[in-house]
């Protein structure tokens, strides 16, 4: 899977939504790559991704790239970012680094889980995310994906036997 067009998909899915608060999302293709994804996982990781939620100015920039046997996917936003202390917890499930915010419907804060999904999407097909982030500042969600074949054998089958 081409890893710049499912990307291109998912930030098109996004657009308005940013644009919509003033936001900017940006997508980079240092080098596309070809990655043994699946494409609909991809698509979900960065749909899911809190960045919108956790950014209120400057955007989102999302970026491919890839080298050796891996390509990968950065999303880096402009949001408030993640303190030291909360950052070994950011892909459990329901934490939650004001532990004093109850869910509330009408502020929208979400039950914690999106980011768990995320790793778990990115687990399942044998790939790695990792975060880092300065409070103040914003994150990056890293996704690096095992790269598939490339050139004029990409996208062919061959029964054996």
């Amino acid at each position: 899977m081409p890893l710049a067009e499912r990307a291109g998909v998912a930030c098109a899915q996004l657009r308005r939504a940013f644009v919509s608060q003033g936001l900017i999302l940006s997508l980079k293709v240092q080098r596309d790559v070809l990655v043994v994804a699946d494409s609909d996982r991809v698509t979900q990781v960065l749909v899911t991704s809190n960045a919108l939620r956790h950014t209120q100015h400057g955007g989102v920039a999302v970026r491919i790239d890839g080298s050796g046997r891996l390509g990968w996917l950065k999303v880096r936003d402009t949001g408030e970012g993640i303190s030291t202390q909360d950052l070994p917890h950011a892909f459990e499930r329901f934490y939650r680094s004001d532990q004093s915010r109850a869910r509330d419907a009408e502020e929208n804060i979400g039950a914690g889980v999106g980011l768990t999904v995320s790793h778990h999407l990115v687990v399942a097909m044998g790939a790695t995310i990792q975060v880092s982030s300065t409070e103040g500042v914003g994150s990056t969600f890293t996704v690096r994906l095992p790269q598939g074949l490339t050139g004029e054998l990409a996208g062919r089958s061959e029964q054996v036997g």
